[in-house]
């Protein structure tokens, strides 16, 4: 088995807050995925983009940096900030370097996802907002929060929970009925972006 490794650095210590980073087995294979398809994404890209590539190639380092983060995060508030920061480069590669309804496309995008994002917020606060209440300290390591969610939460709570987690990831992912921005999205998107 893989244990993951942490790495962490108090960054607002009264909120329990922490830069903590780590990998276990199913995060090292994501991250790997993604360092082998950027590349990949870019290179096809290179025919494609004509006008403004440095900044085309600067965003989709962005995205990249961003996308690792995700699967880096060992806390909440980490995972929450790397995985909305990947709506900004999006947007731009969207806004900048799609078709001919892209600003209308990347907005649609933003908003949905955004939207969501915020549901996501609410979950993970309640859930950390409990855990002070019941331990006297706040914390957003994840796996604090999992271990208090599971063992101290009702099944009321945790069901209220699941429903804000649930559609906040259902509208990123997207399923049905919240995808109606996807089409739109990656239809105006590069084909990269895509």
């Amino acid at each position: 088995s893989f244990a993951p490794a942490d790495v962490g650095i108090a960054v607002m210590p009264s909120l329990g807050i922490n830069l903590s980073l780590g990998a276990d087995a199913v995060g090292l294979m994501l991250i790997l995925l993604t360092a082998f398809l950027m590349p990949l994404a870019m290179i096809g890209s290179f025919t494609a983009v004509k006008e403004r590539q440095k900044e085309y190639y600067a965003w989709f380092m962005l995205l990249e940096a961003a996308m690792i983060g995700v699967f880096l995060a060992r806390d909440a508030v980490v995972f929450y900030t790397a995985y909305e920061f990947t709506l900004v480069p999006m947007y731009f590669l969207i806004a900048i370097y799609g078709g001919a309804e892209r600003r209308a496309a990347s907005i649609k995008f933003f908003l949905y996802t955004f939207l969501g994002s915020v549901l996501t917020l609410s979950g993970v606060i309640y859930i950390a907002a409990q855990n002070a209440n019941a331990t006297g300290a706040w914390t957003f390591d994840l796996t604090a929060l999992a271990n208090f969610a599971s063992t101290q939460m009702s099944h009321t709570q945790q069901y209220w929970v699941f429903i804000l987690l649930m559609i906040g990831f259902a509208v990123k992912v997207p399923f049905f009925p919240v995808h109606t921005w996807l089409p739109l999205a990656h239809d105006q998107a590069p084909t990269a972006g895509s």
